[in-house]
């Protein structure tokens, strides 16, 4: 048999995609249905999900695969939240470098 120590499962994790996330949040509900990102375009994101925090918990409300913008929009149904989060998953989020990030309500408010 033959023991695996804190080393293995170290080596193991470090093949797991990384995450990086950009969370937004404000002292008093806000409106929002719409997220647009303007990443470099020299490392843009591939897949991108957007999350919410609703009920006491964070709710994934859009998710992108094959991204190949370096400015992109993500509607989601409008919601009413406290808390908002720019997640990029893969090992490609580790080089991206966003510009600047835009939430809206596109009703206008």
């Amino acid at each position: 048999m033959i023991e695996h120590g804190p080393r293995a499962k170290l080596e193991y994790l470090a093949f797991v995609p990384s995450t990086v996330a950009w969370e937004f949040t404000w002292a008093q509900p806000v409106t929002v249905d719409t997220l647009v990102a303007y990443d470099s375009p020299d490392s843009i994101p591939q897949e991108i999900r957007v999350d919410a925090w609703m009920e006491d918990n964070w709710q994934e409300v859009a998710h992108s695969y094959w991204n190949d913008a370096a400015r992109h929009v993500h509607g989601f149904n409008r919601l009413e939240t406290t808390k908002l989060r720019y997640v990029l998953i893969g090992d490609v989020a580790r080089g991206v470098h966003i510009g600047e990030i835009e939430i809206y309500d596109s009703a206008g408010n």
